[in-house]
Formats: structure tokens, sequence, C-alpha cells
């Protein structure tokens, strides 16, 4: 049987502090959104233009997100290796993809201090 991957690799700005939950069971995650800069083309003008895609990251690493509690502030450049999912958005918004760094395979790394 072949094996399929859904990896995803993210360096990006944290949009805000991220937000720490705790389950009924006790297991703390960390959401998170990171900013990434790409360019697209004006089709009226074929200028590139701009454009900021958001990311958002679940982490049920306890190890990271208590890493990401003590440590990870707004505009902080970020590191993040974990699965790619796809959903689509049931509030009509623009979707955002949505990517998981579990216990057993995703990383988070800060990049740069707080305020630089």
């Amino acid at each position: 049987m072949v094996q399929t991957l859904s990896l995803a690799i993210v360096i990006g700005n944290l949009g805000a502090d991220p937000e720490i939950r705790t389950g009924q069971d006790g297991h703390r995650v960390a959401l998170f959104r990171l900013a990434t800069d790409s360019h697209r083309t004006d089709t009226h003008t074929g200028r590139r233009v701009p454009q900021t895609v958001w990311h958002r990251i679940v982490c049920h690493n306890d190890f990271l997100t208590d890493l990401l509690e003590r440590r990870a502030r707004k505009g902080q450049l970020v590191f993040v290796r974990g699965s790619y999912e796809a959903r689509a958005r049931t509030d009509h918004g623009p979707s955002e993809p949505k990517i998981v760094v579990s216990a057993q395979d995703g990383d988070v790394k800060i990049l740069s201090e707080p305020g630089r």
C-alpha cells in the first residue's frame, strides 16, 4: 500500500499572542495565527500586488504549548511544521489553511525576540 503525506511548513509572523485552552481532561492546546506574505498578479493592471495569507495553527503538544505560552508574542517570527488540513468555513468568510501540530510529528520554533 502506498503511503501519503500531508505536511506543512510555514514561517510567518504571529498575528496575536497564542490563545491557550485547557480541555476537560486537562490537555492544553495552543491556538494562534501566522501571517505570510506573497504576491499575486492583478488581472486588470498586470502589476504584482502584495497579499497576506493567514494560517490557523493548532498545537496539541504539551511541551510546545508551554513554550508558546511563556515566550511567544504578537509579531514574532515563528517556524511551524505540522499536518495540513483544509476545511470549508461555515460562516462564508475566506478559508484559512489549518495546520495541526501533534505531539508525535510537529514542531514549533520561535525565530525572533519580541519587538523585533
